[in-house]
């Protein structure tokens, strides 16, 4: 099988723009589970944003809260780093996470059942400088095999509409250390609601000879809506950045493809499908 041709690279931001969590927006203190869980229920109601971060939360205060998710049922994701004491919580709302599923669906479908697992949002765990990190993906799989046990996904999708692309890349960046690289392709999505543009970019690691690993961003796709004047006409949308967003077989499954096995391709078309859905969900 020939190799993947990517129909463009980009060159990723220097590392020392990825600090050890995400740059968000000004982390709230911590003073306690009950404040911290009637601060998400407000946020949720809202439906303006799909993340918030908390900051001087010890690894007990995060056991805490994560007991006291499961305890209630919630369906937050977190995303917590003992170093810098540090709780990102994602809030998938509707929109957030239809979108998110809507793409997995793409690539899902053109897996066997019977060699893929599907791992959701999956609370993953690392040990990073002697520290606690504790991540949840928003769509996560893995190659299933019986006779073997994989700890972490090879494709991540990262997800959001509050959060900037910059946030979103530097917890990509925090996917490939956690995992020690075992994560093989994160996907970002962004949808942006001021400019009106969806935005996803794939990212891989290479290494050059004598260099440790490296993000790479292999393919940048973004995707405008137009209609005509008045509102009355068609809805075009406009997918630029090349004709499709290829997942390599090799890197998803960590072995080359046999008889009809082949690379996991999301069509011009299928993206196409996919914004109406997006923007759709987004009217609603």
């Amino acid at each position: 099988m020939a190799s993947a041709v990517f129909d463009r690279e980009t060159p990723p931001p220097p590392l020392d723009q990825f600090p050890p969590m995400p740059c968000l927006l000004e982390p709230a203190p911590f003073e306690g589970v009950l404040k911290l869980f009637n601060k998400l229920k407000k946020i949720w109601e809202k439906e303006e944003n799909d993340y918030v971060s908390f900051k001087g939360i010890t690894l007990e205060d995060f056991k805490a809260i994560d007991k006291s998710r499961d305890r209630r049922r919630l369906i937050y994701r977190f995303d917590y780093d003992e170093e810098t004491e540090l709780l990102v919580v994602k809030i998938p709302n509707n929109l957030h996470t239809r979108i998110r599923l809507r793409l997995y669906e793409l690539y899902i479908r053109q897996t066997d059942p019977e060699a893929w697992e599907s791992t959701g949002s999956t609370q993953f765990h690392a040990v990073i400088r002697g520290k606690t990190v504790r991540k949840e993906p928003d769509s996560s799989g893995m190659p299933f095999k019986r006779d073997e046990i994989y700890r972490w996904p090879t494709p991540v999708v990262q997800t959001g509409y509050s959060e900037s692309i910059g946030s979103l890349r530097r917890d990509m960046r925090r996917w490939f250390e956690a995992s020690k690289h075992d994560v093989k392709i994160v996907l970002l999505i962004q949808w942006d609601r001021r400019r009106q543009r969806i935005v996803v970019e794939r990212w891989e690691e290479e290494e050059e000879l004598g260099q440790a690993k490296r993000p790479v961003c292999r393919h940048v796709v973004t995707i405008t809506r137009e209609e005509e004047t008045g509102g009355e006409g068609p809805v075009n949308y406009v997918v630029t950045g090349g004709c499709a967003i290829l997942l390599p077989f090799e890197l998803l499954f960590l072995r080359q493809p046999q008889g009809a096995e082949a690379d996991i391709v999301i069509t011009t078309d299928d993206l196409k499908e996919w914004a109406g859905y997006c923007w759709y969900v987004a009217r609603g």
